[in-house]
């Protein structure tokens, strides 16, 4: 199995791994528990990282599969904290990609 690349900031955690063979879409996964609020938060702050991520994923250069864990306490209350948020946790993973390997 593939590693994926990890970017963290303090509203969310993200794992990038690259989309399977044949892939044409890239897809997004998500976790959020019950320590951000109660179901009608949790489905809001779900709803808002989806439509960021709908936003965004077009600028992606090859499909890629996203693993999103919100962070409690963390949770992006609005669409352009959610973009930013989002934006911010895959350009660490990218940049993270770029520096040297691990062991």
């Amino acid at each position: 199995m593939q590693r994926g690349r990890k970017g963290v900031n303090r509203q969310l955690v993200a794992w990038v791994h690259p989309a399977p063979d044949g892939a044409t879409r890239s897809r997004l996964g998500m976790a959020v528990s019950r320590k951000v609020g109660n179901s009608p938060t949790r489905n809001r702050v779900k709803r808002t990282l989806r439509e960021a991520f709908r936003h965004l994923a077009p600028t992606f250069e090859a499909p890629v599969d996203i693993v999103l864990v919100v962070r409690p306490g963390g949770a992006p209350r609005s669409m352009s904290e959610a973009s930013a948020s989002l934006e911010h946790v895959l350009r660490v993973a990218q940049r993270k990609s770029k520096s040297a390997p691990r062991r």
